[in-house]
């Protein structure tokens, strides 16, 4: 075999050599993209089955406001609420339904037996500031037949965590004709009160089913008379502001015009001031009062008053009270007893006018020098 010979013949086996192992990746390929195809259609089912559990927990989330069942026709869903009372109305649409559960997030509130005559359910809901999720769940002999729920946010006008709602969160007003059409075939749509009269019994009031709960604390705005809610709530003022979005009883915004004209003495006292804190000063006595009732003395919307003020004095809870006493410590502001009021704790307002003062650091007494604060309980 000459040279030229072997060297075609050499040829020739690197060329077979080569297509049968191009052959093999190939088999090889083959068989690792037939093993990828089966993987990924595993993922695929995997992947379904995961998104179902989603949409599954995301119903039980998002649950409708209504269905063939049950109808929440308040509160509206994802609205914003300036008060912790709210109520709840149910409208059963199934005679099969012999109970229902009332849950406010996740809590058990309520049991209701339900009568085959009635079809509409009402009832009171204490609300905590931010987000609140309200569940109906009706049931059919002990066996859950149905879920219905609608979320609502609590703005605080304290705490800057709940001051703003979150996105997708919007004021809706309940008094407007369209929907009071939902209810009125039980209730009266009007305050019945009549200015400077009170009713003998508050179970009289047009207003009282509805909104009992929001007088039910400690203290009460106008104790002798809380039902006289026209004198503020301006049905007359405000009968033209009927839009989809308003109310028929709106009240000023800032309210201070509404309540000087029973305050009349403080404000004259007060407006003669040097120095005025701010929410008296822009009229927002609703900042810190309730104008319906609260717990704490002086109907303010905290469980203290030291716990009202550093609300917003942040720094004063962190670091103590910025003026030093005799002893070089901070000066206490709260586990004593006052001296200028021995039936009430020693507080901020001890020392300092919330309203309005001559002194720039609205001290009690005008603060004419610093010794006629301090004798004002130091007398020795």
């Amino acid at each position: 075999m000459s040279k030229k010979h072997f060297f075609y013949l050499f040829i020739f086996m690197i060329i077979v050599n080569c297509s049968g192992t191009q052959k093999s990746v190939k088999k090889v390929e083959s068989d690792f993209n037939k093993s990828v195809i089966v993987n990924d259609t595993n993922i695929g089912k995997d992947t379904t089955f995961l998104r179902e559990e989603e949409r599954s927990l995301n119903k039980k989330l998002t649950l409708p406001i209504s269905n063939r069942m049950l109808e929440i026709l308040m509160p509206l869903d994802r609205s914003v609420y300036k008060e912790q009372y709210g109520t709840l109305s149910v409208k059963i649409k199934n005679n099969a339904i012999d109970e229902i559960k009332i849950f406010v997030d996740d809590f058990l509130t309520d049991t209701v037996k339900i009568d085959k005559k009635e079809n509409l359910y009402c009832k009171s809901l204490y609300f905590n500031d931010g987000i609140n999720t309200i569940r109906v769940k009706a049931f059919c002999k002990n066996v859950l037949f149905s879920e219905v729920g609608v979320s609502v946010y609590v703005v605080s006008r304290l705490y800057k965590k709940y001051k703003y709602s979150p996105s997708g969160y919007v004021k809706k007003y309940f008094h407007n004709f369209v929907n009071e059409s939902k209810c009125s075939k039980c209730h009266k749509m009007y305050p019945n009160d009549t200015v400077g009269v009170a009713f003998r019994k508050p179970q009289m009031s047009n207003c009282y089913t509805c909104h009992k709960d929001i007088v039910s604390r400690k203290y009460v705005h106008n104790e002798k008379n809380p039902w006289a809610c026209s004198s503020c709530h301006g049905y007359r003022e405000n009968s033209q502001n009927l839009g989809i979005e308003k109310s028929k009883f709106l009240f000023p915004d800032p309210i201070a015009k509404k309540c000087f004209s029973c305050h009349k003495k403080e404000k004259k006292i007060w407006k003669s001031k040097k120095v005025q804190h701010e929410p008296f000063s822009l009229g927002k006595c609703n900042k810190c009062h309730n104008p319906h009732s609260s717990d704490t003395r002086g109907i303010i919307r905290a469980d203290s008053i030291n716990e009202l003020c550093v609300s917003c004095h942040v720094k004063k809870k962190i670091s103590g009270h910025i003026v030093n006493a005799f002893s070089r410590k901070k000066h206490p502001t709260s586990g004593f007893k006052d001296p200028t009021d021995p039936t009430r704790e020693l507080r901020c307002t001890s020392c300092h006018n919330p309203h309005a003062s001559n002194s720039s650091f609205l001290t009690q007494n005008d603060y004419k020098g610093y010794k006629s604060l301090c004798i004002m309980c130091h007398k020795k």
